[in-house]
């Protein structure tokens, strides 16, 4: 019976002794914490397509992992999308001509661009 009070207050010890862990350590940092910064993201919404002529590419954009794609205005070659009230419109692009395509992607503050490229059908 002894042994079985030994072994129950080890427990009770060891559990509560994990209890009392510090993070880091225990360790405080001195100084503000740091300001987390916001991360607004733009591209193609199918990043291994290939683009031909005639195809519809679909832009998206994220702010912090967040799909703000609906409120975000594109430029394709200094050409804002044309935005009616319906979500998807503002984002689609339908490729007219070969070459890379440089787009310009802003929401409020924020501003992000990339290109793509339109390469020509192979018959």
């Amino acid at each position: 019976m002894k042994i079985y009070k030994l072994l129950f207050l080890l427990l009770v010890f060891t559990g509560l002794h994990s209890c009392t862990e510090y993070l880091d350590n225990g360790t405080k940092k001195s100084g503000p914490e740091p300001i987390e910064t916001p991360e607004f993201k733009a591209g193609v919404a199918d990043e291994t397509a290939k683009f031909y002529v005639g195809d519809t590419v679909v832009l998206k954009a994220t702010l912090n992992e967040v799909d703000v794609t609906s409120t975000t205005i594109f430029r394709v070659n200094g050409v804002e999308l044309k935005r009616d009230y319906s979500p998807k419109n503002g984002n689609i692009y339908v490729a007219r001509s070969t070459g890379e395509h440089s787009v310009v992607a802003t929401l409020d503050d924020f501003m992000d661009s990339f290109t793509f490229t339109i390469i020509e059908e192979e018959n």
